[in-house]
């Protein structure tokens, strides 16, 4: 892919998420979601461009070799999973979310890759969300996993408390890690319920 392509693709995809807030309901003024570039399902390219990879997946973050973040990928990102190595996917994403790709877990199963679907209502995240999530990432030890969610909010959240829990990172380092992508305490129940897993289990306020 040029430089040039590359520059478009992504001003595109940018352009694309400010239409939106991260309840999945439009930003005025905004085209409808069928009139909208459909960046985040299907980038049009040209003949002889190559399909963006996973780690050009919107808000891709990597943990370390065997776990990697992110907000949401296209059809033709999944299904490069396998060929990248990636052995399991959790999706915290509504499948109602308008974000939301219909045929995901079937073009991750087909792989043979192991899928775990956690629907995490962003208005109203819930501890017993944040628990399926601990046995997902635990029956999932030992494997290449990738997990994702729409814009890696929720993902991030999830996953920086997982790693203070169970991981040994300090509080400020799971803070650190939902915060270089997002602000929790700029959404309400997302703040609360950050501070109140981690208090819960030991960390400072």
């Amino acid at each position: 892919m040029s430089p040039s392509s590359k520059v478009q693709q992504e001003s595109w995809q940018f352009a694309h998420f400010r239409r939106w807030n991260v309840y999945g309901r439009r930003k005025s003024p905004a085209l409808p979601y069928h009139d909208q570039p459909q960046c985040l399902h299907s980038l049009p390219r040209q003949a002889g461009e190559n399909v963006m990879s996973v780690e050009q997946a919107y808000n891709f973050r990597p943990i370390d070799e065997a776990v990697a973040t992110s907000g949401l990928l296209s059809e033709e990102q999944l299904a490069e999973l396998a060929a990248s190595g990636y052995e399991a996917v959790i999706n915290l994403l509504p499948k109602e979310s308008e974000y939301a790709i219909k045929s995901e877990e079937e073009i991750v199963v087909g792989q043979g890759i192991d899928y775990r679907y956690i629907p995490v209502d962003f208005a109203n995240p819930a501890e017993q969300d944040y628990s399926a999530f601990v046995q997902a990432m635990k029956s999932c030890q030992g494997r290449k996993v990738l997990i994702h969610c729409a814009a890696n909010y929720r993902v991030s959240a999830f996953y920086a408390m997982y790693a203070y829990e169970h991981l040994g990172w300090p509080a400020s380092r799971a803070r650190e890690h939902i915060e270089s992508i997002w602000r929790p305490d700029e959404h309400p129940p997302w703040g609360r319920f950050v501070a109140r897993v981690l208090s819960a289990r030991g960390a400072e306020s």
